[in-house]
């Protein structure tokens, strides 16, 4: 079940403007919580000041009147440390979302500097690790290097977080010794665009540390790019534990000490040598359904998991790769005789390494569902009507009666959900309706599904729609933050009529 999300509202002016505010960039991208920093915000802002609009409580943004895009945004010394949502709004409707990170780390700006060298890197004080910098690359061939005094042995774990946010960039990250000779480059992470590194310093000197970008998605011509929202969020640590655990990998445990797998029970594995292939044993009964699963991307791994079911005989029941957009593989099993069957566990590229770990597992599957919405946004007209599409996913056998409600709609808006929802799941729209005197409305509105019998009755605790950024076409890997459990719905104030002449008015007397 998704967990509920409540924004904050922030009140508007009744005053209209031409279109929905957008906003495409912040600056910085992030920041440590019980700070108060500048921001400029990047995007159509009309009319100014518009508001700002946050996920989570603890966050307030004052706009300078004077100087259009921008403002100082003050964090709650409370307010979670998490990547939260980011809204520009005016009373004609609300931006798409932008993630915004809040951390407990220092943080520092990177220096706006022209020459973009490794000669010219700013100096660092590794003294003062771990720390974030918050970078931004806004034109093309842009590198931006910092430099650190390293000892002989010191090891530095950097990492980048660009794509995860969110920028149309695919980090580069690049480690130079003192006399400008790149020493390691890493590109892609193991589950996303955005690398991490370990660099451990062959002798005392000053290492650089630089940061470039291709173009994301990808261009027909391949050199280093950036834009108006290239921007970047570079980790800097002494010891792994000390970033951020969303950057880190989970730790499954120790490996199993046997092969055997019983159902309700998982066992945790390396793939450590080349071509390696895990055997596990597993007693299945005739007619039981079982779902195996296998996690490691979903972990942290870079472990593209292969997944294959053998029969008592040894015969191949089953090979499963990929899984639900995402690595990780799993299959729906019903097992058709009683007998000891193999699983096996391998890597899709044959390869072996200390990092390639994995967990798999045998469980009973429980029938459940999942409601993705098609938008976070969705603007309502007096006197007229607005369709919500959501996309029901039946998962393991699920069948159950779903109905749809919409908590929190203001009078003179009517709410009509679908008769009935396909049993194998699929796409069902929700309508919304407005008269022409409702007022003006923005908020954000949480959409619920619920199971009913076969009355009509509702049985359980309602399952909250949601938007997933899964749906982005140009995903490439899970974002910082995947999923919004609350879409934005305004109703803008109505226009005023222009003044029409009054006919009864004299003209003006020709002069004879």
């Amino acid at each position: 079940m998704k967990r509920v999300v409540l924004f904050s509202l922030i009140a508007l002016p009744l005053t209209g403007s031409a279109a929905p505010a957008t906003l495409d960039a912040i600056w910085p991208p992030g920041a440590k919580r019980g700070s108060e920093i500048d921001v400029t915000l990047t995007g159509k802002l009309d009319p100014w000041p518009c508001q700002l609009n946050f996920s989570e409580k603890g966050f307030t943004f004052t706009p300078d009147k004077d100087k259009k895009g921008t403002g100082k945004l003050k964090i709650a010394a409370d307010a979670p440390t998490k990547p939260i949502v980011v809204r520009a709004a005016n009373a004609e409707g609300v931006s798409a979302p932008q993630l915004f990170i809040v951390g407990d780390l220092p943080e520092i700006l990177e220096e706006d500097k022209d020459d973009n060298t490794i000669a010219g890197a700013q100096a660092i004080d590794a003294a003062k690790l771990p720390l974030v910098v918050n970078g931004k690359l806004p034109g093309n061939n842009e590198l931006d290097a910092f430099k650190l005094t390293l000892k002989k042995g010191e090891t530095i774990h950097a990492a980048v977080e660009g794509y995860t946010i969110r920028s149309l960039i695919d980090p580069v990250l690049q480690v130079y010794d003192p006399d400008g000779n790149r020493l390691a480059m890493e590109h892609d992470g193991a589950v996303h665009l955005d690398p991490r590194m370990e660099f451990t310093a062959p002798d005392g000197g000053d290492y650089t540390f630089a940061v470039t970008a291709f173009a994301h998605p990808p261009a027909a011509s391949v050199y280093f790019r950036g834009g108006k929202n290239a921007q970047y969020r570079l980790h800097l640590a002494r010891k792994s534990e000390a970033l951020p655990k969303r950057l880190l990998a989970d730790d499954p445990g120790p490996d199993a000490q046997d092969n055997k797998l019983s159902a309700g029970k998982t066992a945790t594995g390396t793939l450590s040598k080349p071509g390696e292939v895990d055997r596990y044993t597993f007693t299945g009964k005739k007619d039981e359904q079982y779902l195996i699963t296998v996690e490691s991307a979903s972990l942290g791994f870079a472990t593209d998991p292969v997944l294959q079911i053998f029969k008592p005989d040894g015969a191949l029941l089953k090979l499963v790769d990929d899984a639900n957009k995402e690595n990780d593989p799993e299959y729906l099993w019903k097992v058709a005789a009683d007998g000891e069957y193999e699983i096996a566990v391998s890597d899709r590229f044959r390869r072996g390494d200390p990092q390639l770990r994995y967990r798999v597992g045998a469980a009973k599957p429980i029938p459940s569902f999942t409601a993705t919405i098609e938008k976070s946004e969705y603007l309502l007209e007096r006197g007229k009507s607005v369709d919500i599409k959501v996309k029901v996913t039946r998962l393991h056998g699920d069948k159950e009666n779903l109905v749809f409600e919409i908590p929190g709609l203001p009078d003179k808006v009517t709410f009509t959900g679908p008769d009935k929802v396909p049993e194998k799941g699929g796409d069902v729209t929700l309508k919304l309706e407005a008269k022409e005197d409702v007022p003006a409305f923005q908020k954000p509105l949480k959409i619920h599904a619920f199971v009913t019998d076969k009355d009509g009755k509702k049985t359980g605790k309602p399952v909250a729609a949601y938007h997933s950024f899964k749906t982005d076409p140009n995903y490439r890997g899970p974002y910082a933050l995947m999923d919004l459990p609350a879409v934005w719905l305004t109703i803008p104030p109505k226009k005023e009529e222009p003044k029409k002449a009054d006919p009864k008015k004299e003209e003006p007397k020709k002069a004879k």
